[in-house]
């Protein structure tokens, strides 16, 4: 049986239950290897995966990302694909190994925050001194799709919960379904997003409905900007690009304001159970992962539903999933026609005069593998 996670915190009247995002300031360069056609055979792996992160390193363009941490002055390379020669397994790999080079403690560049973890949710909200402003020392500033994610919510119940909800249209969310007892959704209280200005932007949820896989589909009261965004999910046909079979780098959160490295493997859901403290080939070691963080010792836990489970595709972020319980959570790509049915029925009762959908990846610039 899957446990659901969720926690309750306790929050002073009218205070923000903070979510916060890494401001975007420069451009992602890709490994140097692009140019090179360099053609990967891909290994099946049983049980334990290959840790070959080391090796990834050297392959790595010599350019360090823009960073406190680090007083290099090395110019970032940029080298864009063009071709479809490069396997996406592999890119997504060296994408994010990428872009910790150059910082030399992992777990303070995680930390989406201006102040340096460990810091959980509940010592957020209690704590002065901490604020919902993002650091700029984090490894992912500058990734589209961050502010995506909300802040959190002004808690009119004074009972703060920090459930996130990602926007995958300038109007509309997804969440998950066991999360959506929580006042927001009912309309009782507001969302609080932060665009890449900085800008704080209030929405109001007017109504939500329930999917396959315990997915939840929500509706503001008004778009969005451009500068808050919205994330692009899988096609449903990615298969194609990325095997079922292997663990692949994906991107995940969690309540201690970290955004890490973090195995995943596709297919019947998205599964991480097992793999969170386990290497992908070329990517992330450990250090990257949630294994860096004292309070979640390599593991989701309770209070983490609904967390968004992302892939990073070039300089953006694309949804995969949400977490449901510690170790799974639905595959948004296979519920794709269920998601826009739904988003389509909250955009025409709503008075809605734009039908918006979902957004997909594309994926054709990448290797097909082969079968």
């Amino acid at each position: 049986m899957q446990h659901r996670i969720g926690k309750l915190a306790r929050t002073p009247p009218g205070r923000i239950c903070h979510r916060a995002t890494c401001d975007p300031a420069y451009n992602p360069y890709m490994a140097v290897e692009m140019t090179r056609r360099v053609k990967i055979r891909w290994l099946p792996m049983i049980g334990r995966v290959l840790c070959v992160s080391a090796v990834s390193a050297t392959w790595l363009a010599p350019g360090k990302p823009l960073s406190l941490a680090t007083k290099s002055t090395v110019t970032p390379q940029m080298v864009t694909p063009t071709n479809a020669a490069i396997p996406l397994a592999y890119h997504l790999a060296t994408n994010a190994v990428g872009r910790t080079l150059g910082f030399t403690n992992p777990l303070a560049a995680m930390a989406y925050l201006s102040k340096a973890p460990p810091i959980q949710f509940y010592q957020f909200l209690y704590s002065p001194g901490y604020s919902a402003i993002r650091s700029t020392n984090c490894w992912l500033r500058g990734v589209r799709g961050l502010t995506a994610t909300c802040l959190g919510y002004n808690c009119t119940n004074h009972v703060g919960y920090e459930y996130m909800v990602t926007m995958v249209s300038p109007r509309h969310y997804l969440a998950q379904a066991h999360v959506a007892w929580a006042p927001f959704f009912s309309g009782r209280d507001v969302v609080v997003f932060s665009d890449t200005n900085n800008q704080v932007h209030r929405r109001v949820s007017l109504q939500y409905t329930n999917v396959q896989g315990g997915i939840a589909v929500g509706i503001l009261d008004s778009d969005l900007p451009n500068s808050v965004g919205y994330v692009p999910v899988l096609p449903g046909n990615y298969t194609n690009w990325l095997s079922t079979s292997s663990a692949i780098q994906g991107i995940g959160v969690n309540q201690d304001y970290l955004v890490f490295g973090e195995a995943i493997q596709l297919g019947n859901g998205v599964r991480w159970d097992g793999l969170t403290g386990v290497p992908v080939p070329f990517g992330l070691g450990t250090n990257w992962t949630s294994c860096a963080d004292p309070f979640a010792k390599c593991h989701l836990r309770q209070g983490d539903s609904s967390d968004p489970v992302q892939l990073l595709i070039e300089d953006h972020l694309v949804l995969l999933s949400s977490s449901t319980g510690v170790n799974s959570g639905p595959d948004y790509a296979m519920s794709a026609a269920a998601i826009n049915a739904a988003m389509h029925y909250l955009s025409t009762n709503n008075g809605l005069g734009t039908d918006y959908q979902l957004s997909f990846e594309v994926l054709t610039n990448w290797q097909r593998l082969t079968q």
